[in-house]
């Protein structure tokens, strides 16, 4: 049980001004360390009947956290990939029209050192005078690609 809490904490102290037990007791000051694989709960009161309920709580409290942490990981990435994917068909739709180099009062197309897509530094000079790294330009060009074909064949019909 013990070993159980010590891979759920996330540092080697954690404290609560209280917890509400399923019995509806409140437990005031409590505590849980971490020393050498071991995990330690203090309370006030030190009712030692206690001490087993309160470790097997706070193991569901540090669950449901980790639980929820993972969820929240995997959100941001989704909405990340999200953003990219949108920059990614924007900038394609900018280079079919033409935009791309030809309007220097464009700011969004000016040269810069950092990806407008993924926010990385640029190295070489051609993607720093785009404004696009290399992957992401190839994921541009393969997104137009796509496009181009897509409004040639709504051009055919």
């Amino acid at each position: 049980m013990s070993d159980q809490i010590c891979d759920l904490m996330t540092r080697d102290n954690l404290r609560w001004k209280w917890i509400t037990l399923p019995s509806g007791e409140r437990v005031y000051d409590v505590s849980l360390s971490r020393c050498d694989g071991r995990a330690t709960v203090s309370f006030r009161g030190q009712d030692e009947s206690l001490h087993q309920t309160i470790l097997n709580h706070l193991q569901g409290i540090l669950q449901r956290d980790r639980q929820r942490r993972s969820d929240i990981a995997k959100r941001a990435a989704e909405t990340r990939a999200r953003r990219t994917e949108n920059k990614t068909r924007y900038y394609a739709d900018a280079y079919l029209r033409g935009l791309f180099g030809l309007s220097a009062e464009t700011p969004a197309f000016q040269p810069t050192a950092e990806c407008r897509i993924c926010g990385k530094k640029i190295r070489d000079s051609e993607s720093k005078s785009r404004g696009i790294g290399p992957e992401c330009w190839s994921n541009v060009l393969q997104v137009a690609e796509c496009m181009a074909k897509i409004k040639a064949e709504a051009k055919a019909t």
